[in-house]
């Protein structure tokens, strides 16, 4: 038994000659543990086994702290080495040594195995962790653990947008709160939960949608909108919009487009990053921020209306990835049902057959966007669209439109007429309603008529105007010959009137056509009617004022006068003379240009004012 207790001595501890009273104490707390599997196996039949367990605690600083039970087994072990002759030191260290050695490889093993056990227990823990992240806490909880802290915004001028500043808090709520995560292990659902949570669903196909841009002038020319926002920019726009379409009134001086969101929030609007059709699009860049409505949702991508795009401060409508905005405002989202078609109602009214006329008014008008123009395009039905003519509608006081048709802006046809109906869009696409057809009968002309009016006399040209055309057989094209009276019809032209919409016919005659003839023109009028035949009408005679010949001066420089020359106030022969130059006489003049089909120059008089002279 003695070589026995002296054989435990030896493993299990370190003299305190060599190694010292705490060497003795750390020995003991990390051979023990390792060593009891050898200890039992060495122990003899006659032995009672003994178990020896560490326990450690660790004090607030960090340090290891033994057990009871840990610090007898020390002390009884201290006793044994003191009972040691000195003779035995040498044996007793070398034994402690080889000991040590041999129990390596057992503590290297146990450190690997309870490096195992602590990634299994990370590893549970973590699963477990995780699982409880994945579940999806309503919107309502995860506010109530948010922590928002506000950023001080400075008191600057922004740039087009109010400046009621709202704080902005320094992480994105939409990014905390609104996406759900679908559990790991589902694969197969992740794709149909996304896309739901997302919007990753199609209103209305690829294409555009966009109602153009509706932004009225009255606005677009102002200051300060309705909302208290600075006009032709993203958030007036946005404003006007959610107004008009979804009919909804945001609060005064909702503040920048970044901020817009947080103020939403604050407000208790659902924000998210689920684009709806109607939604506001916002980005929170840092900066001023941006908002736009949203037209259309196309699977990952939206198309968005806006203003103010790339400081345009005007309409632009684009397409762009929904991640790309920081997320959706849903103040009252607008319905996915389709477009409904523009309607309105054609009447015919008033049809005269004694003057060949009616009234089309258009009632019961609808439209998905706001109109710009009513237009009716009107045509007879003889000879195809030949007199084909847009005619816009005017709107009345009691909101319909209405316009008057004329057969002699028609080329004086009759019968069947036909009246289609346009809607021309704030957007500028022009969309087809309606249409319908009507009779028009009109007398016949007993005789042929027309009257010929020379208007725009001016130097070198004059204008001539027939109106009241009529013949029996019709009118197919107005002729006007023209010649000067002097060397007789040397210079005739058949010149073609051209018909304007007031049902009137028009031409231009110009000297430079005919030999640059002055004095008297002799003007007269032809029909082509319907049949072939060209009939004479009337005629009349009339003066060509004579082009004057420009006088080549610089622009500036001295001018010698040649024969009396009045000194005027104004360029205008009508101003009284207050001076004038003789033959011989000259001036120094920094200005030569045309009025009243004169040449003047221009100078400044001694008394500092300027003075206006005709030169031809």
């Amino acid at each position: 038994m003695k070589s026995f207790s002296n054989q435990q001595v030896q493993r299990y501890s370190i003299r305190k000659y060599s190694l010292g009273a705490v060497s003795v104490l750390v020995g003991v707390l990390f051979f023990m543990g390792a060593h009891v599997a050898s200890a039992d196996e060495i122990t003899t039949q006659t032995a009672a086994p003994t178990t020896v367990e560490i326990v450690q605690e660790k004090s607030t600083n960090g340090q290891v702290i033994s057990t009871q039970e840990t610090k007898k087994e020390v002390d009884n072990t201290q006793t044994n080495v003191d009972s040691v002759a000195e003779t035995d030191k040498e044996a007793l260290t070398e034994s402690v040594e080889k000991k040590t050695e041999q129990s390596k490889p057992n503590l290297e093993q146990s450190n690997q195995n309870q490096s195992i056990i602590s990634e299994e227990t990370e590893a549970k823990n973590l699963a477990e962790r995780t699982a409880k992240d994945e579940k999806i806490e309503s919107p309502a909880t995860s506010e109530e653990k948010q922590s928002v802290s506000a950023k001080q915004v400075d008191n600057r001028k922004t740039k087009g947008y109010a400046v009621n500043y709202t704080p902005e808090p320094e992480t994105s709520i939409v990014r905390d709160v609104t996406r759900p995560r679908a559990p790991k292990n589902a694969k197969s659902s992740a794709t149909s939960t996304r896309q739901k949570a997302e919007g990753y669903t199609s209103f209305y196909g690829n294409g555009s949608i966009a109602r153009g841009d509706d932004y009225p002038a009255r606005l677009k020319n102002g200051v300060v909108d309705d909302w208290g926002l600075y006009v032709n920019q993203c958030t007036s726009f946005v404003a006007y919009r959610l107004s008009t379409v979804n009919h909804y009134e945001i609060a005064r001086a909702y503040g920048n487009g970044g901020e817009w969101g947080y103020h939403a929030r604050r407000d208790g609007i659902r924000v998210d990053n689920t684009p709806a059709l109607g939604s506001v699009a916002w980005l929170d860049d840092g900066s001023y921020g941006h908002v736009a409505w949203v037209s259309n949702v196309m699977g990952k991508n939206i198309e968005i209306e806006e203003y103010n795009y790339a400081w345009s401060e005007s309409y632009n409508k684009r397409v762009v990835s929904a991640d790309s905005m920081t997320g959706f405002i849903h103040f009252k989202d607008v319905s996915r049902q389709p477009v409904k078609p523009a309607k309105g109602t054609i009447s015919i009214q008033n049809n005269n057959k004694k003057s060949g006329t009616f009234d089309v008014v258009v009632s019961n008008i609808y439209c998905s966007y706001n109109i710009k123009e009513v237009k009716v395009p009107v045509w007879s039905t003889v000879n195809g669209q030949d007199d084909l003519i847009w005619h816009v509608a005017t709107k009345q006081n009691n909101g319909t439109y209405k316009l008057t048709v004329k057969a002699n802006e028609h080329k004086n046809s009759t019968g069947e007429y036909n009246i289609h109906l346009y809607y021309v869009q704030e957007n500028g696409e022009t969309v087809g309603v309606t249409g319908t057809t009507t009779q028009v009968q009109m007398e016949k002309p007993t005789r042929v008529t027309g009257n010929l009016r020379i208007s725009n006399q001016r130097a070198g040209s004059f204008d001539v105007v027939i109106s009241d055309v009529a013949s029996p057989e019709g009118v197919k094209d107005v002729l006007v010959p023209v010649w000067s009276t002097v060397n007789g019809q040397d210079d005739l032209v058949w010149h073609t009137a051209t018909r304007q919409a007031n049902g009137t016919y028009k031409l231009t005659v110009k000297s430079s056509e005919h030999k640059d003839s002055t004095g008297e023109y002799n003007v007269h009028l032809y029909y082509i009617q319907q049949n072939g035949v060209k009939v004479g009408v009337t005629g009349t005679t009339t003066q060509m004022p004579q082009a004057r010949k420009t006088i080549n001066i610089p622009q500036s420089g001295t001018y010698a006068f040649r024969g009396h020359a009045s000194i005027r106030a104004t360029a205008s022969m009508s101003s009284p003379e207050l001076a004038y130059f003789d033959n011989g006489n000259s001036v120094y003049y920094d200005q030569v240009f045309e009025a009243e089909g004169h040449q003047w120059i221009s100078y400044i008089g001694y008394s500092g004012n300027r003075r206006y002279v005709a030169i031809n």
